[in-house]
């Protein structure tokens, strides 16, 4: 398959993973991310970007002083900031959006993360 189509698939992937943690945390009559957002609550949305920038550009900049791991055939691989692609950035928020809710799942503490 094509390296980009791949990325993309693997997009949809993460998007569906967080689509079905969304519901079973709704299930379990707990705030989703969605929920919060529909709500108008914009804080966890913006905290989460800029959590997620200050952490993927901290972490990926120390990948590529020592090389554990290389990317290629990423969309839009020429766009960058600050040495990184711009698409390793933009994937960070929704990684820590299933893991909040897969921990929100898992753990079931009554403690608000959104």
């Amino acid at each position: 398959w094509d390296p980009i189509l791949r990325g993309i698939l693997f997009g949809f992937c993460l998007l569906g993973l967080w689509f079905v943690l969304e519901y079973f945390e709704n299930k379990s009559h707990r705030s989703t991310f969605l929920t919060t957002l529909l709500q108008g609550n914009w804080k966890p949305l913006s905290i989460l970007l800029i959590s997620s920038f200050i952490i993927s550009v901290s972490w990926e900049n120390l990948d590529f002083m020592r090389h554990s791991w290389t990317y290629h055939n990423l969309p839009f691989m020429n766009v960058v900031v600050f040495g990184l692609p711009i698409m390793i950035i933009l994937g960070w928020p929704f990684l820590f959006i299933c893991y909040f809710s897969a921990y929100k799942i898992i753990f079931k503490d009554n403690e608000e993360i959104w």
